[in-house]
């Protein structure tokens, strides 16, 4: 696929591309059958990355527990109990 483009195409199966087109109808969707689809695909997209975030964050939780914190972990909270600034983020 090129970057250069600004729409990329994909495969439906037609038994897929029929039950969108009955959806479609009965909810009364006016929008092209297009936007029905890049809807649906930002939805799913969404979906799996709130799915990963909150993996990310149990695996972090886990090995926060079964190690304790990191190293850098260990030197903020040195520094923050000696008193020292934290160092402004640009």
């Amino acid at each position: 696929m090129s970057d250069s483009s600004r729409y990329h195409t994909a495969s439906i199966s037609p038994a897929l591309s029929a039950r969108i087109d009955v959806l479609m109808e009965e909810l009364g969707y006016s929008p092209s059958y297009d936007v029905f689809v890049q809807e649906a695909c930002l939805e799913k997209v969404c979906g799996e990355e709130r799915m990963l975030r909150g993996l990310r964050e149990a695996t972090a939780n886990d090995n926060e527990k079964k190690h304790g914190p990191t190293l850098v972990e260990k030197t903020k909270m040195v520094l923050r109990r000696a008193g020292a600034r934290q160092p402004l983020r640009s």
